[in-house]
C-alpha cells in the first residue's frame, strides 16, 4: 500500500500542472460516470451504456496522461482481466465456427474494455474516498426501479380488479399480466431478482459501505420483498428467503434473550414467507411438482431396497 502511494505521489510530481489538473478532473468525472452507470443498471439498457462510455473515455484519458505509472500498477494485477479475456475468446471462437454476426462480439468486447480502460478510475484515490457513494448510487437505482414497478402494477391492479373475488385468485387467473414478465417490463425477471438480492446482501451484511441507516434499510427490505413477490422468480425468492433468514438468525439473538420467543419469531417468518409465496400459482405449482418428485424418488428408493432385500433372501 505504501509503495502504491509513493509511486502515485512520484507520478504526480513528474506531471506538469495542466496534466495533473486534467487527470484530477478525469478521475472525478470517471467516478461519477461509474456511479451513474450503477444507478442506471436496471433502467433501459441504452441509458447506462452512455454513462459507461463516458467512464471508459475518462479512463482512456488517464491512461494517455500517465501511461507508465498506470501500466506498472496494472501489471501487478493483470489477472483481473483473465475472466473477460476468456469470455471474449469463447465468443470469438463461436463466431468463427458458426459464422455468426460480428456484431455479437461488440457487446462481448465491452467485458474486456471495462477492466482495462476503467482500471485508472477503479483504483483512483478519489474513488477510494467516495466508495460509499458508489454503492449507495447502485442501491438508489434498484430502489427507484422497484418503486416504479410497484407503483405501475398497483395502479394497474386498482384499475382492473373487479371485486367480488379473492384477490390472489383473480391475480393468478391472469398471472402473465401481473407477475414475472408482466411485472418486470424493463428486463428479464430473473436478472432483476438477482440484482435485488445482491442489493439486500449489501444492505443487510455490509451496510457500512453505504449511507443507509438501519431504519431506512428496514423500509427498503420491505420494498424489495414486495418487488420480489411480484417478480415471482423461483431462484430469486429462494435466495431472498435464505438471505433474510440468515440475517434474522444472526441478529435477533442479540436483541431477544428468550430462546422460545426467538425461535417463535424465526418460525413465524418462515411460515409467513412460505405462505405468501404459495399464494402465487406458478410458485405453488413449482413447489407441488418438486414435492411430488421428491416423494416419487423416496418411493422408488424404498421399492429398490425391498427388491434387493428380497433377492438377497432368495439367494440365501
Amino acid at each position: 500500500m505504501h509503495s502504491h502511494g509513493s509511486s502515485f505521489q512520484t507520478s504526480l510530481k513528474q506531471m506538469r500542472l495542466p496534466e495533473f489538473q486534467i487527470r484530477s478532473a478525469s478521475e472525478k468525472a470517471g467516478f461519477w460516470s461509474l456511479c451513474a452507470t450503477l444507478f442506471l443498471l436496471s433502467f433501459p439498457r441504452p441509458w447506462s451504456l452512455y454513462t459507461l462510455g463516458a467512464m471508459l473515455f475518462t479512463g482512456l484519458v488517464i491512461w494517455m496522461i500517465d501511461f507508465g505509472n498506470i501500466f506498472r500498477r496494472f501489471v501487478k494485477v493483470w489477472y483481473i482481466v483473465i475472466p473477460s479475456v476468456i469470455y471474449f475468446i469463447i465468443h470469438l471462437i463461436s463466431v468463427l465456427i458458426q459464422a455468426d454476426r460480428l456484431s455479437v462480439l461488440e457487446d462481448r468486447l465491452m467485458f474486456l474494455l471495462v477492466p482495462l480502460l476503467g482500471f485508472p478510475v477503479f483504483t483512483s484515490k478519489y474513488t477510494g474516498e467516495k466508495i460509499s457513494a458508489l454503492f449507495s448510487g447502485y442501491v438508489l437505482g434498484i430502489i427507484g426501479i422497484s418503486a416504479f414497478l410497484l407503483i405501475r402494477i398497483s395502479w394497474s391492479i386498482m384499475s382492473d380488479f373487479p371485486g367480488g373475488i379473492s384477490f390472489f385468485t383473480w391475480l393468478n387467473q391472469d398471472e402473465v399480466s401481473y407477475f414475472s414478465i408482466g411485472f418486470s417490463v424493463l428486463e428479464h425477471p430473473t436478472y432483476l431478482a438477482l440484482k435485488i438480492n445482491w442489493t439486500l446482501i449489501l444492505l443487510l451484511f455490509f451496510s457500512r459501505l453505504t449511507f443507509f441507516k438501519p431504519g431506512y434499510i428496514f423500509v427498503i427490505t420491505i420494498l424489495f420483498s414486495g418487488t420480489l413477490l411480484f417478480v415471482a422468480s423461483k431462484a430469486g425468492l429462494t435466495i431472498w428467503f435464505i438471505v433474510v433468514l440468515v440475517f434474522l438468525i444472526d441478529n435477533l439473538k442479540k436483541g431477544i434473550r428468550n430462546k422460545i420467543l426467538y425461535s417463535g419469531v424465526i418460525a413465524a417468518f418462515m411460515l409467513a414467507a412460505v405462505s405468501m409465496s404459495m399464494r402465487i400459482q406458478r410458485i405453488s405449482d413449482y413447489l407441488s411438482t418438486t414435492k411430488s418428485g421428491f416423494q416419487m424418488k423416496i418411493l422408488n428408493g424404498k421399492t429398490l431396497t425391498r427388491g434387493l432385500a428380497s433377492g438377497i433372501l432368495q439367494y440365501r
